[in-house]
């Protein structure tokens, strides 16, 4: 599968900072509050469009290249992933979705693709250093656990000289939806969503793909799913299984006694 247009978002992966041009300070009582940002929420949007909209930015879809999760929404996906976040407020959804408005202009909602990504790279940002698995992040933003001089984390951004201000329990809200809606989007879609659960018949015993040989394998080749993206193929087929059992055979085990002789 081609990967050439990956590298628009490879804020998931990628160090260096090259995407905001602020730093923001996070500390209590500074900035726009919570309470007032709850009086500004827009009322046009659900948490339905909010996790779309991040789900997509995640995991981006290049047709036909890279076939990602907006591609899986006729399907249901964010549906899907909503069943596990039953306990996220909607006025938390509408706060992440209405706070980018002042970082870059627009709520989260009314962003492109692009901006949409440097907003997410900014809340990232408002982690610890390694997190999700990378060094560093790319948004110039800074917390009173982790302040570190961002002239050493620049790239190619010119600083503004005085750094934007965030209250802290908004910035908790954003890493709560955040860390939240990413651990749910990822695992709903690299389980094989929407092949990611078994058949079973009336009494609840699973129904093999195979009966004859009693295999299991949930996946289908008609639409391209997490587990294809990540090249896991999944049970073995019983002619994948006898292909393997064959070229084993063929491989000459040499015995105790005849690594004795040899050596």
């Amino acid at each position: 599968m081609s990967t050439q247009r990956a590298p628009r978002r490879q804020f998931i992966k990628r160090t260096g900072f090259s995407v905001a041009s602020f730093s923001v300070l996070v500390q209590e009582g500074r900035g726009k509050s919570l309470q007032q940002y709850l009086k500004e929420i827009s009322p046009d949007w659900e948490p339905r469009d909010v996790i779309a909209a991040l789900g997509d930015t995640l995991i981006p879809t290049y047709e036909p290249d890279y076939p990602g999760y907006r591609r899986l929404e006729k399907h249901g996906i964010t549906e899907e992933v909503l069943k596990g976040l039953k306990g996220v407020g909607k006025k938390d959804f509408l706060t992440f979705n209405e706070v980018s408005k002042d970082f870059f202009g627009k709520p989260f909602m009314e962003l492109d693709e692009e901006k949409r990504a440097d907003y997410v790279d900014f809340v990232m940002g408002l982690f610890p250093e390694g997190s999700f698995g990378v060094s560093d992040f790319n948004a110039l933003s800074r917390t009173e656990s982790h302040n570190r001089d961002v002239s050493d984390l620049v790239e190619s951004a010119e600083l503004i000289d005085e750094p934007k201000e965030l209250d802290k329990q908004v910035a908790m809200v954003l890493q709560r939806i955040f860390k939240l809606c990413r651990t749910r989007v990822l695992t709903v879609f690299y389980r094989n969503f929407p092949y990611h659960t078994i058949e079973r018949d009336a009494k609840g015993m699973p129904i093999p793909t195979d009966q004859e040989h009693q295999i299991i394998n949930p996946n289908k080749s008609d639409i391209i799913t997490g587990w294809d993206i990540a090249n896991f193929r999944g049970p073995l087929s019983w002619e994948e299984e006898l292909e393997r059992r064959d070229r084993f055979m063929k491989i000459h085990w040499h015995g105790e006694q005849e690594k004795d002789n040899i050596y």
